[in-house]
């Protein structure tokens, strides 16, 4: 019988990096702002995993996340961000024929990206840099009748990697582009594959825009990754929903967002999303719900600037 007690892990992403490397997530802003902008988010997660034989809920309750963008040469901005990459909290125990097995994971991975992008009227062009750190903590307990031993081990995470972006806007019409690698270091090294992603904005009316996101992951000795997202934004709503696959065979994801930005005169914006998402496999689901708060100051900061 296998328990499954897990804190702010996927269910499906042990053994690998799955849940926190977000395919749609495009490097740079679509629409570029040619103001200083600080920005910061706050992501809980909460999880119910099931199969025919046990179900389980779980919650994490997340961390603050800033960002930094700020123009300083020309048409050059420079952004700088903290992102979790991986969560590595997890609380997993397995009983079978009298051998008790608990193991308890602590840590993660996290990431800062910097980088430059340069923006005209009609034309995005951007580059990020990766700086990947962390560490985990893993007790292993084993237990036979009475008889129990535990062994703890400690990782140390490091490594980088590169992302690019390319987009043309116009009147009604914009298409983008971008791709990336990166590198995981730790007791041994994990490549991620290359990530080459593209899209579609179309501006329906001066209200409404469609977007379309295809990317597309190239694993060497997985499952490659076909990913689509379709979302629509009326004002300050908006509404998607996506497909995604998984490097190993046979795990799907389905999921839905929406959002909804209120702006604050002469201050900036508020923004709340509601992610929620079903990951699926033989016999094993897992329901994924994440409401995200963002804060932006933008226009104080681009008032204050025009005093000077």
């Amino acid at each position: 019988m296998l328990l499954l007690l897990l804190i702010n892990l996927s269910g499906f992403a042990i053994g690998g990096m799955g849940r926190r490397d977000n395919p749609f997530q495009i490097p740079f802003d679509i629409i570029p702002r040619r103001n200083l902008v600080l920005g910061l988010s706050y992501q809980p997660e909460f999880l119910y995993i099931f199969d025919d034989r046990y179900s389980r809920s779980a919650s994490d309750l997340g961390g603050l996340y800033p960002y930094l963008r700020f123009p300083f040469f020309l048409n050059l901005d420079f952004v700088a961000r903290f992102n979790r990459y991986l969560d590595q909290n997890f609380d997993l125990l397995a009983q079978e024929e009298g051998l008790s097995r608990h193991l308890v994971g602590r840590g993660g991975v996290n990431r800062i990206d910097l980088g430059v992008e340069f923006s005209s009227s009609s034309i995005v062009l951007g580059f990020l840099h990766d700086i990947i750190f962390g560490s985990s903590e893993e007790i292993w307990t084993f237990q036979v009748g009475e008889v129990a031993t535990a062994d703890t081990l400690y990782y140390e995470f490091g490594g980088g990697g590169n992302r690019f972006q390319a987009g043309w806007l116009g009147t009604h019409l914009g298409i983008i582009g971008w791709g990336g690698w990166e590198e995981i270091r730790s007791e041994t090294t994990l490549a991620r594959p290359w990530l080459l992603g593209g899209g579609l904005r179309c501006r329906l009316t001066s209200w409404t825009t469609l977007m379309l996101l295809g990317s597309y992951e190239h694993w060497e000795g997985y499952e490659n990754r076909p990913n689509l997202q379709l979302s629509l934004t009326s004002g300050p709503f908006s509404m998607g929903g996506f497909y995604r696959s998984w490097y190993y065979d046979g795990i799907r994801e389905l999921g839905v967002i929406a959002s909804f930005k209120l702006p604050i005169k002469r201050v900036g914006m508020v923004e709340t999303s509601l992610f929620a998402s079903i990951t699926y496999d033989h016999g094993v689901k897992e329901v994924a719900f994440r409401p995200r708060l963002r804060i932006q100051v933008d226009e104080i900061l681009k008032k204050r600037r025009r005093w000077y």
